[in-house]
């Protein structure tokens, strides 16, 4: 992308900022991470109250439901989904938080902006 930037003249006379494109990366990221993490706690704690819900409301539930279905069998099915739900948006919420963790060791001096900020460094010294 950098060599495109320089090739083309109309590019190269704008200034290129790809931190203000990763920057926006990074924080949709974080905002991603923590709506899975706010949602799976709100599923995870839901779980009691809709097993309480469904045996309090079973009267009307029951029109809609199998009609042999068992009002603690429908009650811990629902419990169930909304626990997997939980898990799954917990593994969401890890896998972006690596994935976050891996892009901003690569923005580190260490990682590899250092090394192209110091090859960069290296060229308008000489």
């Amino acid at each position: 992308m950098n060599r495109y930037h320089r090739r083309d003249a109309t590019h190269a006379a704008k200034s290129m900022r790809p931190g203000l494109l990763y920057g926006g990366y990074l924080f949709l990221v974080v905002c991603c991470a923590l709506g899975a993490l706010v949602v799976g706690g709100a599923a995870l704690s839901a779980a009691p109250r809709a097993v309480q819900a469904v045996l309090q409301n079973w009267a009307a539930i029951k029109n809609v439901a199998l009609p042999f279905s068992d009002p603690l069998q429908i009650a811990n099915a629902t419990a169930d989904n909304l626990h997997h739900l939980a898990i799954g948006l917990f593994a969401l919420a890890t896998f972006l938080w690596l994935l976050l963790s891996v892009s901003v060791q690569l923005l580190s001096r260490a990682g590899t902006m250092g090394r192209v900020l110091d090859t960069g460094l290296r060229r308008t010294a000489q």
